[in-house]
């Protein structure tokens, strides 16, 4: 009877005692659960006997039940520890509740932000559980930083150290946030993210715990009218929670003109109006002389022009010599432009007849020239004008250009008015600034009107009519001397234009 009895406990205890499987999972890092993280644990078989056993998880969400369930293939479970990673079971299957939960698993390799419990039931081959274990783990998915200030593509004023600011990730992380910046200078046509992941670090700061951090003027100088990229990571405990979009910015622009090789003025340039004796007409002899003695191509008179405004041209009498084309040839009655280019390709270093031009007066009013001197690219070196008559006031608004000016146009010393073609958009965030070419420095305003020179409140200092933006700028706000060189640069939010000028008080508005 005793021995029966024994056999009937080993039986059992064989049965029960030996065939128990101690489970202990392994927890995921602190807001992390990722599909590894459910397989992370160690089995101990206590018994004496190699087990064949398989393993099932859940993970379960509170309010939502269990959405993910897998099984493992079976596999032997010899005596002692094993430990279990997911390289071991993902031969077997996983059923997701539903769709949305495969996609997060897959799409940010993460639980949703919520409480999950993990569980890992062991089973033998008969489907009875011979050991289990789950543990809780929570998630907090924080948004990363989004990056605010200085707006992308924005172009920050030289004279302005960077000011980067950035929102929190939310919700906000529990323990100690602090934020790294990193900022890399973009390169050729470079994308910025394409920068960031490249290109050796301008400048790194992983320990600023708010989220604003203004650019040290101790650290290397951001140079003029280079582009930058930069970016924001979060951490908390040693751990990246998140890493911001990548933002660009321009530091400042090219206020002078580099390739200004030398300053010209439009007094090597001299155009003459002499009045003839053609009885009672109008009748002018037109006499150009060019000066320029310099040695830059760009800079060298390749042909000369007029604009009349206020009459027109009624003939031009004689002409230049041989080896010059005048546009038009047989000047037609009415016009009111003329265009003449030497076929040496330069003007000659001397003083040039272009004929007697017969101005048609048919208003009996004074008769404005503009007067243009060209390189062989066509490009404007000098534009002035001057009137014919009798005194006469008029407006002349110069073009501003998308390209850093080679000419020099002079302009009087009470007003300068300038046009753009501005697409049919307003004066919004514009920004009006004046150069000192050959202090290579920004001039300030010096009365109270001229600081307020670049508000579009100014009712009389800013216009717009069918796709141009008209300014007329009151110099005598800025202080500037006659007979030296400026640069103004008029920035929108998009471009930049420029005119290249110096002030005289001989000429009229």
């Amino acid at each position: 009877m005793r021995k029966y009895l024994l056999f009937l406990m080993l039986f059992i205890c064989g049965r029960f005692c030996f065939a128990q499987v101690s489970v202990s999972l392994q927890q995921p890092p602190p807001n992390q659960l990722r599909a590894t993280d459910i397989w992370k644990l160690t089995l101990i078989n206590s018994g004496r006997i190699t087990l064949q056993i398989t393993l099932n998880g859940t993970l379960e969400q509170a309010g939502e039940g269990i959405i993910v369930e897998g099984n493992s293939k079976p596999f032997s479970l010899p005596p002692g520890v094993k430990r279990i990673t997911y390289d071991d079971v993902k031969s077997g299957n996983v059923n997701f509740k539903s769709g949305k939960w495969r996609e997060a698993f897959t799409r940010t390799g993460n639980a949703p932000s919520g409480d999950y419990t993990i569980c890992i039931h062991v089973k033998d081959n008969s489907g009875e559980e011979i050991g289990s274990n789950c543990i809780d783990q929570k998630v907090e998915i924080a948004s990363a930083p989004a990056l605010n200030s200085p707006a992308d593509g924005e172009t920050i004023p030289v004279e302005q150290q960077p000011l980067f600011t950035w929102l929190p990730p939310m919700p906000p992380p529990s323990g100690q946030i602090t934020y790294n910046i990193k900022i890399v200078e973009i390169l050729g046509g470079q994308a910025p993210e394409t920068a960031v992941q490249r290109n050796p670090v301008w400048f790194e700061n992983a320990s600023i715990r708010t989220t604003m951090f203004q650019y040290p003027l101790s650290a290397e100088k951001i140079e003029n009218d280079k582009k930058y990229a930069w970016q924001i990571t979060a951490i908390v405990n040693n751990e990246e929670i998140g890493k911001s979009e990548v933002w660009s910015f321009i530091y400042g622009r090219k206020e002078l003109p580099e390739k200004i090789a030398e300053i010209i003025q439009c007094d090597v340039f001299k155009v003459e109006f002499k009045k003839t004796n053609t009885g009672d007409t109008l009748c002018y002899k037109l006499l150009i002389t060019n000066n320029y003695n310099g040695k830059v191509p760009g800079n060298k008179p390749g042909s000369f022009r007029i604009a009349v405004k206020g009459d027109s041209v009624g003939s031009i009498e004689g002409g230049v010599s041989d080896g010059w084309r005048r546009t038009p040839s047989k000047f037609p009655p009415g016009s009111s432009a003329a265009y003449w280019k030497p076929a040496s390709g330069y003007i000659p270093n001397d003083t040039t007849d272009l004929g007697n031009i017969v101005f048609r007066n048919t208003n009996s009013t004074a008769i404005k020239v503009i007067y243009e001197w060209l390189n062989k690219e066509e490009t404007s070196i000098c534009k002035d004008s001057c009137t014919i008559n009798k005194p006469y006031k008029s407006y002349l608004y110069y073009e501003l250009s998308k390209e850093l000016p080679d000419n020099l146009i002079e302009v009087p010393d009470n007003f300068l008015n300038v046009q753009y073609a501005n697409n049919y958009s307003s004066f919004d965030n514009i920004i009006l600034n004046i150069y000192d070419v050959e202090k290579y420095e920004l001039v300030k305003p010096i009365s109270e009107k001229g600081k307020k020179q670049n508000s579009t409140d100014e009712d009389d200092n800013y216009k717009s009519y069918n796709g141009i933006n008209r300014i007329s700028i009151n110099l005598k706000d800025y202080g500037l001397q006659p007979k030296t060189t400026y640069l103004l640069i008029v920035s929108d939010s998009n471009t930049n234009y420029y005119f290249n000028f110096k002030v005289t008080g001989e000429h009229e508005k």
